[in-house]
C-alpha cells in the first residue's frame, strides 16, 4: 500500500494522473523487489543451538562482570562518607531492609550514573523503609519519588537504561507489577536479543512488600459479608474464611458461587457442606465488582503499608460500604434521598453509641 501512495504522489507532482498500467507496472515492480530481500533473507545463517541464541543476551565478560558487582563500593572513594562514617560490615547484624538499603548505597555509589526511582521511595523512604535516607545521601536528582503508574515506571527506566543511565526503578508490591508486565516481557527482556546485543539494558526492578491475597465474600445483592487478608490461596485459606462466615451468620448457605480454585472445593468438603456449589470463570462476578472500591480506597492511601492494616481497615470500609451502598440504578431520585437520609441516621447514630 506504501508503494501505491508513493506513485499516486509522485505522479501527481508532475502535473498529470498515474493510468492503471503505470500503476500495476509499479505495483509488479514493489513485489519483485520484495521477493528479491526475502531470497537474500533466506540465505543468511540462522540459529542453530541454543548457545548461540542465548549469546546477545549473556554478558561478554561474564568473569569480569562478576568481579565488578562483588567489588562494588569497596574500592571507591567517599563510601565512608555516604554511610556516615559507619560502615555496614563493622556494624551490629542487620535486617533484610537495612541490607538491601547498604546494597542501594554500595551501588549509587560505585556507579554514579546510577538513580533510583519509584513511588514513594524519596520522601517517604520506601516501604519498609528500604530506601531511607538515600534522597539526603544523593540528592533529589538521585533519587526521586514517580507517578502512581507501574507501566511509566518501567517505560521510563528502559529509555534510561538505554540511554546510558542506570536505572533502578522500584514496584511496589508485585501485585502491582502485572500492569506493567509487557514493559519486561515484550520491551526489557527482548532488546539485546533483537539488536544482537547492540543495546543492552542495565536496568534493575525492585519490588518490595509482600504479596497479599483479599479474600471476599458478598450475598445475591452485593452486600459485603466478610473480607479477609491471607497471604496464601490454598485450603487452609479457604477454610478459615469458610469458618469465620459460618460463625459470623450462624448457617449454612443454600448455594455458593464461586471461581475455578480448587481450594474453595476442598475447603467444603472438610467442613461436610453439602449446598450447591458452582465454579466458573466470571460467575463470581458480583464478588469481583466488590473489589474496585477497596482499589479506589487503596489509591487514595497510597497503598496499604502491612496486611494488619489494611485487614483493619477493609473491616471498617465493608461496613460502611454495605450501609451507603443504595443501588441507585435500580430506585428512583426520591426514594435514593430517602435511603440516603436513612443510611446517614444510622451511622451517626452508629457513632454516637461507639
Amino acid at each position: 500500500m506504501s508503494c501505491w501512495v508513493s506513485c499516486l504522489v509522485g505522479y501527481r507532482a508532475k502535473g498529470r494522473e498515474a493510468t492503471p498500467e503505470e500503476l500495476l507496472k509499479r505495483y509488479d515492480e514493489a513485489g519483485w523487489q520484495v521477493r528479491k530481500v526475502a531470497e537474500e533473507v533466506l540465505r543468511e545463517p540462522k540459529l542453530a543451538d541454543a548457545a548461540e541464541v542465548v549469546a546477545p543476551l549473556a554478558p561478554r565478560r561474564p568473569v569480569r562482570v562478576a568481579r565488578v558487582v562483588a567489588d562494588a563500593g569497596t574500592t571507591v572513594g567517599g563510601r565512608s562518607e555516604a554511610f556516615g562514617g559507619r560502615l555496614p560490615e563493622d556494624g551490629p547484624p542487620m535486617t533484610l531492609a537495612q541490607s538491601v538499603n547498604a546494597a542501594l548505597t554500595d551501588a549509587m555509589v560505585t556507579w554514579p550514573q546510577a538513580f533510583v526511582c519509584g513511588e514513594d521511595v524519596a520522601v517517604k523512604g520506601g516501604v519498609y523503609g528500604v530506601t531511607k535516607g538515600l534522597r539526603e545521601r544523593f540528592g533529589a536528582g538521585r533519587v526521586f519519588d514517580t507517578l502512581l503508574d507501574e507501566t511509566s515506571v518501567l517505560g521510563f527506566g528502559l529509555g534510561a537504561g538505554l540511554g546510558g543511565m542506570l536505572p533502578i526503578p522500584e514496584i511496589q508490591y508485585l501485585a502491582y507489577l502485572h500492569n506493567a508486565e509487557d514493559q519486561l516481557r515484550g520491551e526489557a527482556a527482548t532488546m539485546s536479543f533483537f539488536s544482537k546485543g547492540a543495546y543492552r539494558n542495565p536496568m534493575v526492578v525492585r519490588i518490595a512488600g509482600k504479596t497479599m491475597y483479599l479474600w471476599r465474600a458478598v450475598d445475591h445483592e452485593g452486600e459485603i459479608l466478610d473480607v479477609l487478608v491471607q497471604r496464601r490461596r490454598d485450603k487452609r485459606a479457604a477454610l478459615k474464611l469458610m469458618r469465620k462466615l459460618l460463625k459470623k451468620l450462624g448457617f449454612a448457605p443454600r448455594f455458593a458461587v464461586t471461581d475455578k480454585l480448587r481450594s474453595y472445593a476442598a475447603a467444603f468438603a472438610a467442613l461436610d457442606l453439602t449446598c450447591r456449589h458452582e465454579q466458573g470463570l466470571r460467575k463470581n462476578n458480583r464478588a469481583e465488582n466488590s473489589h474496585q472500591v477497596v482499589r479506589r480506597r487503596e489509591r487514595k492511601m497510597q497503598r496499604f503499608k502491612s496486611a494488619g492494616s489494611a485487614q483493619r481497615f477493609l473491616s471498617i470500609h465493608a461496613a460502611v460500604h454495605n450501609t451507603f451502598n443504595l443501588q441507585r440504578h435500580l430506585i428512583s431520585r426520591s426514594t435514593l434521598r430517602i435511603f440516603r437520609a436513612e443510611a446517614t441516621a444510622n451511622w451517626q447514630e452508629a457513632l454516637a453509641a461507639a
